[in-house]
């Protein structure tokens, strides 16, 4: 029971880039539960008290930590290398550290996924809007024929003639 207790006190901090793992391993095999769930619920709760504030600078909030993730590494960096130099117990310091990034980390990729990384496993904006439907089919009897495909909609780019658009695409 100790080591269990033990065990999990010093890997804790794995536990949000788990729920990220997790979560990108499953939503893209559900993109309705994706759509209800993390675009109309979660990321509205999460985003729409930052909405109102960050509305009213002329950039996002990711420019902004990009942009400051690099000063404050190099700050962070600094500041670590001059304590230790002044501190005794190196190794327990670099234990700390090495913690605490992996916190940080853990912490930033799960944030990520939550307010970005959901919406590429959300259902396509076609079928949103009703514009397209989802069909599904199987085409029997062509085993040993030679396939080929006709397409029923005007998609040749304009600046082509005929000939150049199938060489395009073979």
């Amino acid at each position: 029971m100790k080591k269990a207790g033990r065990f999990l006190r010093h890997f804790c901090f794995l536990i949000p880039a788990l729920a990220a793992l997790l979560l990108r391993v499953v939503l893209p095999h559900f993109p309705e539960f994706t759509e209800a769930v993390f675009a109309k619920g979660v990321f509205r709760i999460l985003s729409v008290p930052l909405g109102g504030l960050i509305s009213l600078l002329p950039f996002s909030l990711t420019e902004v930590l990009a942009v400051l993730a690099l000063p404050a590494f190099v700050f962070i960096l600094v500041w670590f290398i001059r304590r230790l130099c002044r501190t005794g117990c190196r190794k327990q310091l670099l234990m700390r550290a090495g913690k605490g990034t992996a916190w940080v980390l853990s912490t930033v990729l799960l944030v990520y996924m939550l307010l970005h990384g959901v919406n590429f496993y959300r259902l396509p904006l076609g079928e949103l809007m009703g514009l397209e439907t989802a069909d599904s089919g199987e085409i029997s009897g062509l085993s040993g024929r030679r396939i080929s495909a006709v397409f029923q909609e005007d998609r040749l780019l304009e600046n082509m003639n005929p000939v150049d658009n199938i060489h395009l695409t073979a």
